[in-house]
């Protein structure tokens, strides 16, 4: 591990991997600070069962430790190949590409300190469950954790997961396909732009097969269906999910927006909602998910 200075002038090994026996070995990824300041990062190999580690470090290279050591009985998690993430909660989490109760990697969290070490899922290698994960996992604007694995969904090359942060609610949300041109096999962590949506890349798949960029919106996302003006009255109908909070917006340049209020999804998972003071020359309507 190395620090180098912005202007390039100052370089300096922080630590050497694998001395003494025991220690981490092979990192993989990138590490990431903590709210405390100090670097927090994983090994794919090393540790006493040579299944993979999870250190900590300050920036000036004092202080290493061993956070844990993954090992090779039970259903451990082993060999992680992703950074790791610090949630709003303040815990680390991260995934390991293999180990857990199918060999088909595990999605664990970590204090800072090395204790409240848990597997909240392991991958499994039939219906139809995601399978090794080698990018980061996400916190969106709801507080769940989002992920991509290479392999397993329903169609064998990669999956969009999710779950909570206490390991509950995990689902499968999206399955690449095989077929049509779809992405195949993602190894990066997703993104949240300011528009809302997750942006990722796939390492096969596409028109070409190597490899696609894609957009995807979070099932919150509400979908317009409708608008229908009757004098200085109109009613706009959006679908989403039942018991969110939903903004409706109004517009009549699709520059300045204004605030209509907030109202709950229904059972139904669709919305009327009703402006009393539309313009007479007509407005543009959206809704958006508020979390």
């Amino acid at each position: 591990m190395f620090r180098l200075s912005k202007d390039g002038n100052s370089y300096g090994l922080l630590h050497h991997f694998g001395r003494p026996a025991g220690d981490g070995a092979n990192p993989d990824t990138a590490v990431v600070q903590g709210a405390d300041g100090a670097l927090y990062g994983t090994t794919f190999f090393g540790g006493t069962n040579d299944a993979g580690t999870v250190f900590k470090v300050n920036t000036n290279g004092g202080g290493y430790g061993l956070l844990r050591m993954f090992t090779t009985n039970g259903l451990d998690g082993q060999n992680p190949d992703a950074a790791l993430m610090q949630a709003s909660n303040g815990a680390l989490y991260g995934t390991t590409y293999s180990g857990g109760a199918s060999n088909a990697g595990t999605i664990f969290t970590v204090s800072t300190n090395g204790g409240g070490y848990s597997i909240l899922h392991s991958f499994r290698s039939f219906a139809g469950d995601a399978q090794s994960p080698l990018g980061a996992l996400f916190e969106g604007k709801d507080g769940l954790l989002y992920g991509m694995t290479y392999s397993g969904g329903s169609n064998g090359v990669g999956a969009i997961f999710k779950l909570a942060q206490a390991g509950t609610n995990y689902s499968v949300w999206r399955a690449f396909l095989s077929s049509g041109g779809d992405g195949q096999n993602p190894r990066g962590r997703l993104v949240l732009a300011s528009d809302g949506a997750f942006y990722g890349t796939t390492w096969n798949g596409g028109q070409s097969g190597v490899g696609t960029a894609f957009q995807i919106y979070p099932p919150e996302t509400p979908e317009m269906l409708g608008a229908e003006e009757t004098g200085n009255t109109a009613q706009v109908w959006f679908s989403g999910v039942s018991g969110y909070q939903y903004r409706v917006l109004r517009s009549t340049n699709l520059v300045d927006w204004a605030g209509l209020g907030t109202v709950p999804m229904p059972v139904s998972g669709v919305c009327t909602n009703i402006d009393p003071a539309a313009p007479m020359a007509g407005a543009f309507y959206r809704a958006a998910w508020v979390p």
